[in-house]
């Protein structure tokens, strides 16, 4: 049984109990924590970027919504505004 990789970033999101919010609006890195900082995170003052986590060395890259939607910490993903 495979399991998708949107999966294994909830799982552990949930495992870890990461409260990205807070983490972010302190100004530390949320990506320093290898494999249980994986996935997505919120940043600061914006609706439409966030942080996308990797397990490779606690890498993370800024990435920016397309355009008509906004990222939902609680879903982790981008989403038109009337889905949020």
């Amino acid at each position: 049984m495979q399991i998708s990789l949107p999966s294994v970033i909830v799982i552990l999101c949930i495992a870890y109990s990461v409260n990205a919010a807070s983490i972010i609006s302190r100004g530390e890195d949320v990506c320093k924590g290898g494999a249980s900082a994986a996935g997505l995170y919120p940043v600061a003052n914006s609706e439409t970027q966030y942080i996308q986590c990797t397990t490779d060395k606690g890498s993370g890259t800024r990435k920016e919504c397309p355009p008509g939607t906004v990222f939902r910490p609680n879903l982790r993903r981008c989403v038109k505004p009337s889905h949020s």
